[in-house]
């Protein structure tokens, strides 16, 4: 969860809670550059995400209003850990954010008319465990609603007795190759490179590179819970028992 702490020519409405930029006059004669910064967001472990948005754009005239635009920009500054002060107007102005995307409106409202929302979607990838994520308006009028920021992990499991770790997911269109290791009290008869996935984007494991397996180790068994050996057995096998034994006296 993240909210929008830093307004510069960006105000939020008591009403609907959209923030709200409108700086139109300017337009006639000059671009315009208002912010809106988030607070800092932990990714989690995170190599990429996506920003999703909903937002409303007032149809520009270009003959009296030459720099009017009907879109957004999408910036994001990395940094391992929330800075103290805030984020400061010289970071932006000093271009310390780096660009992640331009979204443009389809659909545009006039005066008068209900006002028409779009829905468009930034994906970039990340270096760092956290961000701040930036909104640029250059002579717009735009009221911007829903933010959404996403990720995808492929999760932990254990594959044909191989252990594959919870691994972030890359970009759209590309996967990571993630090696595995034999689980506890197992052991491979295959060369230890032959024992991998591939992370995919949506956060699913692809199926595995070879047929390459781990086996129990000698006095071990496979069971539910991973290999196991005699001393686990003879647990069983006594809590079995004993519970046989209840049932028994029960109904007796």
């Amino acid at each position: 969860m993240f909210c929008f702490v830093f307004f510069f020519q960006w105000s939020r409405s008591s009403q609907t809670g959209e923030y709200l930029v409108c700086d139109l006059v300017e337009t006639t004669t000059r671009s315009t550059n208002s912010w809106l910064i988030s607070n800092f967001i932990d990714l989690q472990g995170a190599v990429s995400v996506s920003v999703k948005a909903e937002f409303s754009a007032r149809k520009c005239d270009l003959q009296s209003m030459p720099f009017c635009r009907k879109s957004l920009k999408i910036f994001f500054y990395q940094t391992d850990r929330m800075i103290i002060a805030g984020v400061e107007k010289a970071m932006i102005l000093g271009g310390k954010f780096k660009l992640a995307g331009e979204m443009n409106a389809s659909n545009v409202w006039n005066p008068g008319q209900k006002r028409i929302t779009n829905k468009a979607s930034v994906e970039f990838a990340i270096q760092s465990k956290g961000l701040y994520l930036g909104f640029q308006d250059v002579g717009g009028c735009i009221a911007l609603g829903k933010v959404q920021l996403t990720s995808s992990f492929c999760p932990g499991q254990i594959t044909g007795g191989v252990n594959y770790n919870r691994t972030p997911s890359p970009l759209t269109g590309n996967s990571t190759k993630v090696y595995g290791r034999c689980s506890l009290n197992s052991q491979s008869l295959h060369h230890v490179n032959l024992l991998y996935m591939k992370s995919l984007s949506n956060g699913s494991w692809s199926k595995p590179a070879s047929d390459s397996t781990c086996l129990c180790k000698p006095g071990y068994q496979t069971t539910s819970n991973g290999c196991q050996g005699e001393n686990f057995r003879f647990f069983v096998c006594l809590f079995a028992c004993s519970f046989c034994f209840v049932l028994f006296f029960f109904f007796f």
